[in-house]
């Protein structure tokens, strides 16, 4: 019994131990976690007041709004915000229209606390200043772009359903003829874009959109879209990111 008891209090003794190294771990993880948030902020602080407003390759974000700016969930600007359309990484898309103006637009909402590099601000500063470059039928056009405390919003034209989506819907293939429109647009965007020295660098089926015409079920208004990716290049020298 004596032994027992023994081995019963090395035991309790052991997890006690165990016990105050857990804990001791927690606070530790705790602490550093803290201090990783506060290097973040800092940093992400930095980018956003500092080097999008210094830097030149950052010159296309706008300065950020004054506090008497409208910004809810429902309400950006003169913009009303409704459905979500997609999310990804850094940013959510949102279905929207403009205060007087009954034209269905989309918005990007770009999470500022998300990009906490400088790389990540210039592909947000490039696919501002391209979507303004690229004024085509065969690529989505750019309307405002609004910098708040907390978000950027980039208000784009809405354009159709993507061509994954259409894909599905289409098991069996499509006519002859909406195959050669979906594939002459699509190589018009890019010889548009890379006639202006500028590569898209994310060109998948979910970046292609196309409005459908419910009556027939034909395609339309063939358009790139997602420009975050995108860089300008020269004649003699090759890109070397990794994208995607």
């Amino acid at each position: 019994i004596a032994s027992m008891k023994r081995k019963v209090e090395k035991l309790e003794a052991s997890l006690e131990a165990a016990r105050k190294q857990h804990d001791e771990v927690l606070d530790e993880f705790s602490t550093l976690r803290g201090r990783y948030n506060d290097v973040k902020s800092n940093l992400v602080t930095i980018l956003w007041t500092q080097c999008a407003k210094h830097h030149p390759d950052l010159c296309n974000i706008p300065p950020q709004e004054s506090d008497t700016f409208v910004e809810t969930e429902q309400q950006v600007g003169d913009i009303a915000v409704t459905s979500l359309l997609g999310e990804g990484q850094f940013a959510g898309v949102y279905n929207c229209t403009r205060k007087g103006d009954k034209t269905a637009y989309a918005l990007k909402v770009i999470q500022k606390d998300r990009i906490a590099s400088f790389k990540s601000l210039s592909r947000i500063s490039n696919e501002v200043v391209h979507l303004m470059e690229l004024k085509t039928p065969y690529i989505v056009s750019i309307k405002q772009v609004h910098h708040t405390s907390t978000k950027l919003y980039i208000l784009t034209e809405l354009g159709g359903m993507d061509l994954f989506d259409f894909f599905d819907d289409h098991p069996d293939g499509v006519s002859e003829k909406d195959a050669k429109l979906i594939f002459s647009s699509v190589l018009k965007g890019v010889m548009f874009c890379h006639e202006h020295r500028v590569c898209h660098r994310d060109l998948k089926p979910e970046n292609i959109l196309l409005s459908v015409n419910p009556a027939d079920g034909s395609c339309s208004n063939v358009k790139l879209c997602d420009f975050g990716l995108s860089t300008k290049f020269t004649d003699d020298t090759l890109l070397t990111d990794f994208c995607g």
